[in-house]
């Protein structure tokens, strides 16, 4: 330490330009560090759910859900698997330790999800969830018909009809390409469908089942490759274009040709109209039904930055002149606020500690060089944090105290003033940077010792596992990394800063303090004299 010490008061212009790099680092990190307003607690998850159409709870927690829960029960570092089979729908989440890699883990889970697709029911296709958390919905939206225009005046079901297909295939889509968004769910309104309803007697008329319609029908409408044509040195690419683009066209598609006479049409067999999907839910805003969709972040993702991005993409988002898209809710609204309240805390803490390190110092310059350990230790904390993968948020930034970090340079700077005003022919005869040596040779033993047994009390905190851990690791990490930073600012930046900027102090100047210290006396004397 004696070496450092040396070392940095024979180049204080190098620890000047180390202490502005570092400060650059700083800024950086503090850009690219995920903000957050609390720590996400939530575990390393996937849940995989699978549609089941028409069945019925108990068949599909015995064909589906439990053949499902079974395959993945042999997966490494599987803490427990939990599932929920209702209408239509299983879903089974599968939690892992928190060491666990959750890519890898979708990985194995995917693996396992082909083996046991064979053993289920036909027609059913397990599906992984996005890769969120429980904490990742990041903005939430309504999409709503402008009033005063045509769209409003329809009815409500038509309507509604209208603007989930806006959102499904218009805002959805758009929203899915912003950087650090994994999905963007929809609820509300009724998703469009084509009901064809046949007439049994008219299909045992032409001698056609059901079966033999419905296949007919999923295997026409479609578009498909020929092959190709080479004729004259020209390859001629053949293909079909039979897509349906109306209802009138799947009306006016030929079900049966005859040899002689008209096709039999699907109309004349079904009647075919638009309708709507069943739906199991609604979402209402104002006490009115409505479209919402949720913007989910992808774990890891900055949740401001998303929320941000999100929001300018809405914007820029070509919607049809009766639809309009309000935001309801969005994260960056609670991160801002956060922001605001740890950086308005910080500042004030900061000008707080100026204040009183000039009344008991009594010298400004000192208070200055002081209070620069805040600042570049927090930064030095960001860079820490964004290495660790550690967000900003109130529990991380929040448990920070000024006082703690200061400590070290107080000591330092008080004990190089006092050494200079108590030796001022030192300082002439050594000179100065050999009288902040001997200070820091004084003061180098303590401060270690103090700074460590505080860094110590945090060390069990780094112990705690689960929810505990993931609320409070973060925090107790964070302020280690400030506090070490502090000492390390305080040993080899603080002496550096005195060299270069601290003027021979004035003997006997009159400071807040030594009006404390002269009315402190008696009462010290006393107990000296009477300690029992």
């Amino acid at each position: 330490m004696k070496r450092l010490i040396e070392f940095s008061l024979k180049n204080p212009v190098w620890v000047l330009f180390l202490l502005s790099l570092l400060g650059l680092l700083g800024l950086q990190s503090a850009v690219k560090l995920p903000v957050d307003a609390v720590p996400d607690i939530t575990g390393v998850q996937v849940m995989v759910a699978t549609r089941t159409g028409a069945m019925d709870p108990e068949e599909i927690e015995t064909t589906v859900t439990y053949p499902i829960e079974a395959e993945l029960a042999g997966i490494q570092d599987v803490k427990e698997i939990r599932s929920i089979t209702k209408y239509g729908l299983s879903q089974v989440n599968v939690i892992f330790d928190d060491t666990m890699d959750v890519y890898f883990a979708r990985q194995l889970i995917a693996e396992r999800l082909q083996s046991v697709a064979a053993s289920l029911p036909e027609g059913m296709k397990p599906e992984m969830g996005a890769v969120t958390t429980g904490l990742g919905e990041v903005v939430m939206y309504s999409v709503e018909a402008k009033p005063g225009t045509e769209l409003a005046s329809r009815s409500e079901e038509d309507r509604l009809r209208y603007l989930r297909t806006i959102q499904d295939w218009v805002i959805r889509p758009v929203l899915k390409t912003v950087p650090g968004v994994a999905e963007v769910d929809s609820n509300g309104g009724f998703q469009k469908a084509i009901f064809i309803s046949f007439d049994p007697a008219k299909l045992i008329a032409q001698g056609i089942g059901p079966v033999a319609l419905a296949q007919l029908l999923q295997e026409s409408g479609m578009n498909r490759g020929g092959g190709y044509i080479e004729l004259n040195n020209r390859r001629v690419i053949v293909k079909n274009n039979a897509r349906f683009k109306s209802i009138d066209e799947m009306k006016a598609f030929p079900v049966r040709i005859h040899a002689i006479g008209s096709p039999e049409q699907l109309s004349d067999l079904a009647s075919v109209a638009e309708g709507n999907r069943p739906r199991v839910g609604s979402a209402t805003h104002n006490a009115r039904e409505t479209v919402l969709g949720t913007i989910l972040m992808r774990t890891g993702a900055n949740s401001r930055t998303v929320a941000h991005d999100s929001i300018e993409k809405i914007k820029a988002i070509k919607l049809p002149p009766d639809v309009k898209v309000e935001v309801l809710y969005a994260r960056s609204f609670l991160v801002d606020a956060t922001i605001q309240t740890v950086a308005k805390n910080l500042i004030e803490g900061g000008i707080l500690v100026i204040i009183v390190l000039l009344l008991i110092a009594g010298n400004f310059r000192a208070a200055l060089i002081v209070s620069a350990a805040i600042p570049i230790s927090m930064l030095a904390a960001l860079m820490g944090m964004e290495e660790m993968g550690i967000s900003a948020n109130l529990m991380s930034l929040g448990a920070i105290d000024f006082g703690l970090i200061v400590d070290g340079s107080v000591v330092v700077i008080e004990n190089i003033l006092r050494k200079m005003e108590e030796e001022p022919e030192a300082v002439a005869e050594r000179g100065k940077a050999q009288v902040i040596l001997e200070a820091m040779k004084e003061v180098s033993g303590p401060v270690i010792t103090g700074l460590s047994i505080i860094m110590i009390v945090y060390v069990p905190i780094l112990l705690l596992t689960g929810i505990e851990g993931k609320m409070f690791r973060p925090m107790a990490i964070t302020v280690l990394l400030a506090l070490l930073a502090s000492l390390v600012i305080a040993l080899l930046v603080m002496p550096a800063l005195a060299l270069l900027f601290l003027k021979q102090p004035k003997p006997h100047k009159a400071s807040l303090f030594s009006y404390i210290s002269n009315g402190f006396e008696p009462v010290l004397r006393f107990a000296v004299e009477h300690p029992y």
